[in-house]
Parts: structure tokens; C-alpha cells; sequence
């Protein structure tokens, strides 16, 4: 039996888990993982879910989606399409899943289409209920839910925005997002997770027109330079209008400083004490932008320095978001 390295680093993630193992494993930031995975993959049924990394195949620069098919791909395809023509059922629902992402990845979006709708429309329990995965620590931090009606109709999203169909795009995701909803019980799981919805509302809205939803989806991460929301900016405000709200912005900016202190300790290998490193005193900054009041966050400082109004100007002005939208006149 021939094995292959499956490596996932984790550039953000708090928690994975290998499914069908009692036990979830917990990782932390940075971490690398290695699985040894039979290229078979008759040792892959139940162990990997691989349809759960969905969000790592979406390019929010690039406002598109890609496809990176996985080592075993190939193998996962030859060894079971026999299962394009049969429906799911208990012994073959978990493969069955896999599969349809295996072809989604291999570009038959057709074959994939069709096996992810059969697997949202089944009644069968296997795919109707919500699995509750834990971390089997005393909060649970790094817990979370998963629900393969949930992943079918994440890639049925991402199959419908190929197909440039953004109206079902759109009704496939809100079943995923508000119908078999999932959970991460961690703040970077949660926030990775989110950010993917986000993201892929605002390509069904921007393909629906529906721009006004568009900036209210976007707008509260304006900061981050969101392409998506710069490019519906662009189409609906003159450059007169940009530059006139983004000097409005810069000359409303009004701060709090915080009344305490923010320390930087750093802890010794040897002592394994805490030494200060740094003071700072910051504070917190808000603004009128576009009609909407929004907070910018708290600019980086040197040790000993206080924040002051300049900070925040400065920070703002060099903002891939302020640069990319504001033009100066040739005049």
C-alpha cells in the first residue's frame, strides 16, 4: 500500500479535526500538520473530511474561485464514480461527499452539481443532522458543528457563481448560512468562517447589481482595503464624490485616549519571568464616512509614545482603502 504526505499549515485556524477519530486534535497558529494517506484511499472513508477545508479553494483577491485538487483526487474518482449513478446511503454517504468535491475539483462540475443536490435533498439522518465535534477541554474552545447539507450547499454556491447564475448562488448559500448553519466555537474558526460568507454574498450581490447591499455587507471592514467593496464604491460615486467624503473623513476624525497604559511584557526561557518591554498609550479614533460612522484601529507606536490625532490621519491617508479611491486632481 503506497502513502503520501497531505500537509495543511495553519496560517490562521485554531482547532482541526480529523473526522471518524474519538478524540478531536487540536492544533494552534502556525502549526503544520502531516497526514500519512494511503493513495488508495481506502484508507481516506471516514477519517478525512476534506469537503470541510471548502474555504481554503476561495480567492477573495481575485474575486474568483479556485480549484486545487488534492493528491488523492484521482484515485478518489477511478475507485468509486461508480457512485455518479447511485443515490447516497448510509455505507457509502461519507465517500459519497468526498466524491462529488474530488469532481468539483476536477473541473465536472456537472457530475459535481449533481451529487451535491442529491445530498441536499436527502432526509436520510446521516445528512440531515448537525455534528457536534469536541475539543474535549473544560470550555470547549475549539469546538465546532458540521453539517454536510451545510458543505453541499457551499459548493453548490461556488458551482451556481461559476455558472454565473448568482440568483441560485445566492439561495444555496443563505440554506447554508441560515439553514444548516455550522458553529466554531473559537474566535479565529468563527471569524474564518464568516469572512468566507461574506465574501461570497458580495460576489452574488455584485452579480445580481444589488450594489447598496454590496456596501452594507462590506463597509464595517473598509480598512482591509475589501476589493469588493472598493469596486462598488468606484461604480456608484464620482471621483469628485470619493475625494469629497474622504477629505470629509480625514477632517472628522476625532479621538479618545485611553486613560491607562498599554504594557508589552516579554517572558524569559531561562527565568521564565516577565520582563516590560514597551509602554504605550493609546486610545480610540471615529470618523464620518460615506454618511456612516465608523472607528479605525489603533495605529501602531513606538515605546513611550501617546497617541495622538496625527497618528490616526496618517494611518488612514496610507490605507491601500484611501490610496486606491482617492485621486488627486491634474488641475
Amino acid at each position: 500500500m503506497r502513502s503520501s504526505s497531505f500537509i495543511l499549515h495553519i496560517s490562521a485556524l485554531s482547532s482541526f479535526l480529523i473526522l471518524g477519530i474519538k478524540q478531536p486534535v487540536i492544533y494552534g497558529q502556525n502549526d503544520t500538520l502531516v497526514f500519512k494517506i494511503d493513495t488508495t484511499l481506502t484508507a481516506l472513508t471516514g477519517e478525512i473530511n476534506f469537503t470541510n477545508l471548502w474555504f481554503s479553494v476561495f480567492s477573495k483577491r481575485e474575486n474568483s474561485i479556485e480549484k486545487n485538487p488534492y493528491e488523492g483526487d484521482s484515485a478518489l474518482i477511478e475507485n468509486n464514480i461508480g457512485l455518479l449513478k447511485k443515490s447516497p446511503d448510509f455505507k457509502n454517504h461519507i465517500i459519497y461527499s468526498q466524491l462529488a468535491g474530488a469532481l468539483w475539483r476536477a473541473g465536472r462540475i456537472k457530475d459535481a452539481k449533481k451529487m451535491f443536490i442529491r445530498i441536499e435533498k436527502s432526509d436520510e439522518p446521516y445528512y440531515t443532522g448537525t455534528e457536534f465535534h469536541s475539543a474535549g477541554n473544560t470550555y470547549e474552545y475549539g469546538s465546532f458543528t458540521s453539517n454536510y447539507k451545510n458543505d453541499a450547499c457551499l459548493f453548490l454556491t461556488m458551482i451556481f457563481i461559476e455558472e454565473k447564475n448568482y440568483a441560485l448562488a445566492l439561495k444555496y448559500l443563505t440554506k447554508a448560512d441560515k439553514i444548516y448553519s455550522i458553529n466554531y466555537n473559537c474566535g479565529t474558526g468563527h471569524n474564518m468562517y464568516t469572512r468566507e460568507l461574506k465574501n461570497l454574498y458580495g460576489i452574488c450581490y455584485s452579480g445580481l447589481k444589488r450594489d447598496k447591499d454590496l456596501i452594507t455587507l462590506h463597509f464595517s471592514e473598509f480598512f482591509y482595503s475589501d476589493h469588493i467593496l472598493i469596486a462598488a464604491l468606484k461604480k456608484k460615486y464620482t471621483q469628485g464624490d470619493l475625494n469629497r467624503y474622504l477629505n470629509l473623513a480625514v477632517d472628522n476624525i476625532t479621538i479618545i485616549r485611553d486613560s491607562f497604559p498599554t504594557l508589552f511584557y516579554t517572558k524569559s526561557d531561562l527565568t521564565e519571568e516577565d520582563s516590560l518591554i514597551s509602554t504605550t498609550y493609546n486610545g480610540s479614533e471615529s470618523t464620518i464616512l460615506f454618511g456612516r460612522k465608523v472607528e479605525l484601529p489603533p495605529p501602531s507606536l513606538k515605546k513611550d509614545e501617546k497617541v495622538t490625532r496625527s497618528h490616526f490621519i496618517k494611518e488612514f491617508i496610507e490605507s491601500d482603502f484611501y490610496t486606491i479611491l482617492y485621486k488627486k486632481s491634474d488641475l
